[in-house]
C-alpha cells in the first residue's frame, strides 16, 4: 500500500485541479511515493504523507500554475476514510476465513459426506426413471469433489455454496416424488397473503420488511415449496402480524399516509388548484356536518328531554372530544346515540369511553359502542365509567401482549358476557378465557364466544335447544368430567349445588394435561361438549391454562394502558388528520351557525377570492423560478401564503390554535423523495419558506 489514494483525495478536496489533470497528479505522487507498511498506525501514516507534501505542492504548481496548499484536515480526513476501508476489507477477509474454517471442520467430520450419502440414498427409488433427478445427483457429486479438494478460503466458500444449491435442488426433486410439496394454488394463496400484508402495512417495513421480502421472493421464485416450509412461512406471517400489532406498526407508514393524501388531492399546485384544496376540504366538511346533523337528530329522538341548546352543545363538544383520541366527531356522536338509546343519562361520558376504546383498540365505532354497553349491562356496572375503564384497561393490556385483538374480545363479550356473568364468572375471567381461546385458535370472536357459552352451559348443566344442548348431552359431559375425577357438583352443609365454572375448568386442565392424545377419556370429554368448534376451543383452553392465568395477571396490571394507547392513536398521522378534519368541520360549522348555508358559502367564496388575489402575484414567479425537474413546486411556500390569506378573514387562527402551527405544517414533507432528513427554514412570520430533503435538491417537491 502507498500514499497515492490518500494524497489524491486530499489534493482534489483542497484544490481547483480538474479531472483532466489527475494523470499528471498521479505521476507526481508516484515520483514522491512513500511506501507504507500495512500495520502502520494512523499517526505514522499522516506523518509519512506530510513529509512529501511540500515537494508535491511544488510539482503541482508547475503543472497547474496554481499555488496549491494541501491542508492537514484534508489529509486527516482522507487517512480516516482509508483506514475505514481497510478495516472493512479486513473484516470481510476475516469473515470469509472464519466461514472457510467452519466448512473445513465440517468436511473433516464427515458432515458433507453424510449429506451426500443421504441425498443419494433418498433418490435410489426414482433416479433411474427421472432424468432430472439423475442429473441433479451427478451435479451434487461433482460439487462435493470440488468442495473437499484443497483450496483457498474464498474458493472453498464458493464451492460450499454450490454444493448446498445442488443439495437443495436434489432434495426438492426428491420431495416432489414423495408428494411433500404444496400445490401451486396453496403457494399462490400464501404469496397473496404476504403481498397484501406487505402492501397494507408499510409501517412494519423498517423492522420486518427484509424478512417479508425474503419470504415473498421465496414464494415467487417458481421453485416448489415443501408443505412443512409452507406451514412455517404461514406461521412466520402470523408472528410478524402479531408482533407488529403489539408494536403499533400495523397500517401505513407516515410517509405512505401522506402520499395517499397527496394523491387524493392531486398535489399542491399554484393558482386554481391551490384553492381547490380548500374547496375539497370544505365539501368534505359539509358532508361530515350532514352526518353530524343526522346523528344529533337521532340523539334528540332517543332523549326527547334534551333542549336545542343542549343538543347544540353536544354537537360542538363532539369535535374537541373526538380529537382527543384521534377520531372523527361522528365516531363520538354515534356513541352518544347508542348510549342514549340504551337509556344512559350520562351518554356523553359513555361515548367518550367508546372513542377511547376505538383509539386504543383500533376498533370501529359500532364495535366499541357494542363492547361498552354489552359489558356494562352484563356485569351490572350501571354506567360507572371508572369501573368500565378498568375493564377496558385490562382488555387492552391483554391485546398488547398476546395474539388477540380488541375486536375479537368485543365480539366475544357481546355474545357470552351476560351468560358468563349469570354463572358467576367475573369479567376478568371471561376476558382472559376469550383471549386465550382466540389467541390459540385464531378464530373469530363470535365463534370463540359461542363455544365458550356452550362450555359454560355444560358445566352448569343447563340445556339449550338452540345450542343443541340436551339433557342427554349434559349427562354425557358430567360423566366425562367424572372420569377425570372432576366433579361438577359439591355438597356443603347438606346442600348440593353446582360448582364455579372456572374452578371446574382449572381442575379439568390439570387432569387433561396428563392424558395422551389417544386416551379415550380425552376423546369423550371433547365429544361430549358438542361439535368440532366447541371441542377445539375447549382443547385450546385446557391445554393453555397457563396462558389464561398469565392473562389474568396482565388484566390486573392494565391500569392506564388504554389511555396510553389512545394518546398514541391521537398523535399518529391518522389521528392528527382526523383532528385537523374535525377542526375544519367545526370551522365550517361555525360559518353555517352564523347565518344560512348560503351565507356560509358566500363567506367561503370571499375567502377564496382573497386567496386568489394573494397567490396571483407570486404564481408566475414560483412557476418560473422555483419549479424543479420533476414538475413540482415548493408546497410549503404556497401553503404559507394561503394560510396568510385565510388569516385576513381570521379563518386560520382557529385552525392553527387548535392543532398547533408546527403540527399542521409538519404534515407537509417531501412526497416525491420520501420522509428522510428534512431541513426546514422558517421566515420571520414563523412559516416554512423552504425545505431541503435528503436528495439535496434546492427545492423539494
Amino acid at each position: 500500500m502507498n500514499n497515492f489514494e490518500v494524497l489524491i483525495k486530499a489534493i482534489l478536496d483542497t484544490s481547483s485541479i480538474g479531472k483532466q489533470d489527475i494523470d499528471k497528479v498521479q505521476k507526481v505522487i508516484n515520483k514522491l511515493s512513500v511506501n507504507i507498511a500495512a500495520d502502520i498506525d494512523k499517526a505514522d501514516l499522516i506523518a509519512s504523507i506530510k513529509k512529501v507534501i511540500p515537494e508535491i505542492e511544488s510539482e503541482l504548481k508547475k503543472i497547474s500554475g496554481v499555488d496549491i496548499k494541501i491542508n492537514d484536515s484534508a489529509v486527516t480526513k482522507a487517512v480516516n476514510n482509508l483506514i475505514k476501508d481497510n478495516q472493512r476489507l479486513q473484516a470481510e477477509f476475516d469473515k470469509t476465513a472464519q466461514k472457510s474454517n467452519k466448512i473445513k471442520l465440517s468436511i473433516d467430520n464427515g458432515t458433507y459426506e453424510k449429506q451426500l450419502n443421504q441425498a443419494i440414498s433418498a433418490t435410489q427409488k426414482w433416479k433411474s426413471e427421472n432424468a432430472q433427478l439423475k442429473s441433479s445427483i451427478n451435479d451434487l457429486e461433482l460439487a462435493y469433489k470440488d468442495l473437499i479438494n484443497p483450496q483457498q478460503a474464498d474458493q472453498r466458500v464458493k464451492n460450499e455454496e454450490r454444493f448446498q444449491q445442488a443439495l437443495k435442488k436434489t432434495q426438492n426433486l426428491t420431495s416432489i416424488q414423495k408428494g411433500k410439496y404444496a400445490t401451486d394454488d396453496e403457494v399462490t394463496t400464501l404469496l397473496n397473503k404476504y403481498q397484501t400484508f406487505y402492501d397494507k402495512n408499510t409501517a412494519a417495513h423498517k423492522k420486518w420488511g427484509a424478512q417479508l421480502l425474503k419470504n415473498i421472493n421465496e414464494l415467487s421464485n417458481g421453485m416448489k415449496i415443501p408443505i412443512d416450509r409452507a406451514n412455517q412461512l404461514e406461521k412466520e406471517l402470523q408472528d410478524v402480524g402479531n408482533a407488529a400489532r403489539q408494536a403499533g406498526k400495523l397500517g401505513y407508514s407516515s410517509f405512505d399516509k401522506i402520499k395517499n393524501i397527496w394523491n387524493k388531492f392531486g398535489g399542491w399546485t399554484l393558482g386554481t388548484q391551490s384553492m381547490m384544496f380548500f374547496v375539497n376540504e370544505t365539501r368534505e366538511a359539509v358532508k361530515e356536518l350532514k352526518q353530524v346533523d343526522t346523528l344529533l337528530t337521532e340523539i334528540s329522538k332517543a332523549n326527547d328531554k334534551l333542549s336545542k341548546n343542549e343538543l347544540k352543545g353536544i354537537g360542538n363538544r363532539s369535535f374537541e372530544t373526538a380529537s382527543k383520541y384521534g377520531k372523527k366527531s361522528t365516531d363520538y356522536l354515534s356513541g352518544v346515540q347508542e348510549a342514549s338509546r340504551a337509556g344512559y343519562s350520562d351518554a356523553e361520558d359513555i361515548a367518550e369511553l367508546s372513542v377511547a376504546v376505538q383509539g386504543a383498540g383500533d376498533v370501529t365505532a359500532e364495535i366499541a359502542n357494542q363492547y361498552v354497553i354489552a359489558t356494562d349491562k352484563a356485569y351490572g356496572l350501571q354506567g360507572n365509567v371508572q369501573k368500565l375503564t378498568e375493564v377496558f384497561d385490562g382488555s387492552n393490556k391483554i391485546t398488547n401482549l398476546n395474539a388477540v385483538n380488541m375486536t375479537k374480545l368485543a365480539e366475544g363479550m357481546s355474545i357470552v358476557g351476560s351468560t358468563a356473568a349469570s354463572f358467576g364468572v367475573d369479567v376478568n375471567e371471561t376476558t382472559a378465557a376469550l383471549g386465550t381461546m382466540a389467541a390459540v385458535t385464531q378464530q373469530e370472536g363470535s365463534e370463540v364466544a359461542r363455544a365458550f357459552r356452550a362450555i359454560l352451559l355444560n358445566i352448569r348443566q343447563v340445556s339449550d335447544e338452540e345450542e343443541g344442548i340436551s339433557a342427554e348431552g349434559l349427562t354425557k359431559y358430567e360423566k366425562a368430567c367424572n372420569a377425570l375425577n372432576v366433579k361438577l357438583k359439591e355438597t356443603k352443609n347438606g346442600v348440593t349445588s353446582l360448582r364455579d365454572p372456572m374452578e371446574v375448568l382449572n381442575e379439568l386442565s390439570v387432569e387433561y394435561s396428563k392424558l395422551n392424545n389417544n386416551d379415550i377419556r380425552r376423546t369423550n370429554l371433547l365429544n361430549s361438549v358438542g361439535g368440532k368448534l366447541r371441542a377445539t376451543q375447549l382443547d385450546a383452553l385446557l391445554r393453555n391454562w397457563d396462558m389464561y392465568e398469565k392473562m389474568l395477571g396482565e388484566y390486573a396490571n392494565g391500569g392506564g394502558s388504554m389511555a396510553v394507547e389512545a394518546e398514541k392513536s391521537a398523535n399518529n398521522l391518522e389521528g392528527s388528520l382526523n383532528s385537523l378534519g374535525n377542526t375544519w368541520t367545526d370551522l365550517i360549522s361555525s360559518f353555517a351557525q352564523s347565518g344560512t348555508l348560503i351565507g356560509a358559502v358566500q363567506e367561503l367564496n370571499s375567502a377564496l377570492s382573497v386567496l386568489k388575489s394573494i397567490l396571483a402575484p407570486i404564481g408566475g414567479l414560483l412557476n418560473n423560478v422555483l419549479t424543479v425537474g420533476d414538475g413540482f413546486v415548493p408546497k410549503v411556500a404556497l401553503i404559507s401564503a394561503s394560510i396568510k390569506g385565510l388569516s385576513k378573514l381570521n379563518l386560520a387562527k382557529k385552525l392553527t390554535s387548535f392543532v398547533g402551527r408546527d403540527k399542521m405544517l409538519s404534515l407537509i414533507i417531501c412526497p416525491p423523495h420520501g420522509d428522510g432528513n428534512i431541513e426546514r427554514v422558517y421566515n420571520e412570520d414563523g412559516f416554512i419558506s423552504k425545505t431541503v430533503c435528503s436528495k439535496r435538491l434546492k427545492w423539494c417537491a
